[in-house]
């Protein structure tokens, strides 16, 4: 539930006739093209990431001349020796100028609150005989050096901007899979002393609903753990709560490891407890410590009313998933609502947290 380290595409950069190549790739490979400069992470191993760069007049420039921002990138669904024998074999080579293979990915995720990057990636580099480097230096490296590793504090389960990624890179004299086979037994170890002085946070989720509708509640539960890469659950199962006195409730609860401290978790789930419509059709409550955290501890209360404040959480929540998951989510909730003992106001088991 906490992806810490990811392995990234072949990288291939073509300079030429930008437009044209564009164009080819779009149409034979069904190239997704982005110019907001995405490193496309969450693409498969098999796939390609392709930089076009115009080249005027058809004369290719040196790759220290190349900003990393400067060219559209085309998303292929094919390796880089795949894409290059099709353009020659079409007969595209001449709208070629140069082509150059660059390194190979890892993507290495370090926690928000990390105190100093630098000698966490000093230590790295140490460890594995990697040279420092600088993400804008990404062009100048070859395969034949190693492969590159990109740190990041954003979650790497979605695509990341060029400049979510942190300056500072390591270039490892490893092949990829062997350099991808090293790194991920300490990805947990690192992202630790990334923490600095702060805790991991052990919190306790209890899921309520008066219609005991929980196969479809709980997946929603579990899609915004993973989309918002929020830690590790550690166990789960069913129980029962006291909603009144001698009135037992039963409860779906999952135990959770989070870096997150507990105040952002309910604001999350508080997201999850209204529809589309602003009505609250489900009650979680949330411990940590055997203390429990009220609605009223959300880090983005401002003063606001519960409601009020649940139907923002929720539109903030729903902005800041991954279309598919969205999707998932929308269309749960669409099967929640339209059955039978759904309709109107939904009456939660008790619980008022």
């Amino acid at each position: 539930m906490l992806s810490l380290v990811r392995g990234g595409p072949w990288l291939l950069l073509l300079q030429g006739k930008k437009d044209t190549l564009q164009r080819y790739l779009a149409d034979v490979f069904s190239a997704e093209i982005h110019r907001n400069h995405r490193i496309a992470e969450n693409t498969r191993e098999g796939q390609t990431v392709v930089y076009l760069v115009d080249a005027p007049e058809g004369k290719a420039r040196p790759l220290w001349n190349i900003e990393l921002e400067e060219p559209s990138l085309a998303v292929c669904d094919a390796s880089p020796g795949e894409i290059l024998c099709r353009l020659v074999n079409d007969g595209l080579a001449h709208f070629l100028a140069a082509a150059s293979l660059l390194p190979r990915v890892l993507l290495f995720r370090l926690c928000c609150t990390c105190p100093d990057t630098s000698s966490l990636v000093e230590e790295l580099g140490k460890d594995f005989h990697g040279t420092p480097s600088t993400l804008k230096e990404l062009l100048r490296w070859t395969p034949s050096e190693g492969t590159v590793v990109c740190f990041t504090t954003k979650p790497l389960n979605r695509l990341l901007l060029v400049r979510e990624l942190l300056d500072q890179v390591l270039v490892l004299p490893l092949p990829f899979d062997e350099a991808f086979r090293r790194l991920q037994p300490r990805a947990l170890e690192l992202f630790n002393e990334s923490m600095g002085n702060k805790d991991w946070n052990e919190v306790l989720i209890h899921v309520y609903d008066k219609f005991e509708r929980y196969a479809e509640h709980l997946r929603r539960v579990e899609l915004v753990l993973e989309a918002r890469q929020t830690g590790f659950v550690l166990g789960e199962g069913w129980g029962t709560d006291t909603a009144h006195i001698l009135l037992p409730v039963r409860t779906y609860r999952l135990r959770l490891l989070t870096f997150h401290a507990p105040e952002r978790i309910k604001s999350f789930l508080m997201g999850l407890e209204y529809s589309a419509e602003g009505e609250r059709f489900l009650d979680i409550d949330l411990y940590c410590r055997r203390r429990k955290i009220s609605w009223t501890d959300s880090d983005r209360r401002k003063g606001a009313s519960r409601e009020t404040l649940g139907r923002e959480l929720r539109k903030e929540l729903m902005e800041s998933l991954p279309p598919e998951t969205r999707a998932e989510l929308e269309s749960l909730e669409k099967r929640l609502l339209s059955a039978p003992e759904s309709s109107g106001s939904a009456e939660v088991s008790g619980a008022v947290g």
